[in-house]
């Protein structure tokens, strides 16, 4: 089924709108868990007890720490987290300044957490422009279109014909049929 140039681009510009409005949401949500987990814990030194590894299907490797809270309690409170970085974030021994949650036993080093706020920001970054990008497909872009003869806009602009300008150009038919 062949769709119109206005068509194609309502249905491009409302694919911006949403995957932009996707990303806002997931940086969103993230954003909101890493506040939650900086509102319930507190200031710790942690020590990394060690560096776990694994290689993904094209050979690049990712990195997880196993942190442990430097305390003179025994057992010491361990933790491994769900999130695999890469470059490798400390190496086995670092003392290194983070967070603490008790209650969940969450361990987070300051760094890590600097470089996921960054990369939540960018994602809602990112989003906005997508979903801005969207809206200007539908308002903007469209408008123009019509003042270029594309005939892709549904409405008229003020003092700009109702129906676009016929085809008379012989450039529009294609090379071929402009020799005959």
């Amino acid at each position: 089924m062949f769709l119109g140039i206005g068509t194609r681009m309502r249905w491009t510009a409302f694919k911006y709108i949403f995957v932009g409005a996707l990303f806002l949401l997931v940086g969103w949500l993230l954003t909101a868990s890493s506040s939650r987990f900086l509102e319930n814990s507190q200031p710790a030194t942690l020590i990394v007890l060690q560096v776990d590894e694994r290689r993904d299907t094209d050979g690049k490797r990712s990195y997880r720490p196993v942190f442990g809270l430097q305390t003179t309690d025994r057992p010491r409170p361990e933790y491994a987290g769900s999130t695999w970085f890469s470059p490798k974030p400390h190496q086995p021994g670092d003392i290194v300044s983070g967070r603490y949650d008790p209650q969940s036993g969450e361990m987070r080093s300051d760094q890590m957490m600097g470089r996921s706020r960054w990369m939540w920001r960018v994602l809602q970054v990112v989003g906005a422009l997508a979903v801005l990008q969207g809206i200007l497909m539908f308002l903007v872009f469209q408008s123009c279109f019509y003042r270029f003869g594309c005939g892709a806009v549904v409405r008229p602009l003020p003092g700009l014909p109702a129906q676009p300008p016929a085809d008379t150009g012989a450039m529009s038919r294609g090379p071929a049929l402009a020799r005959r």
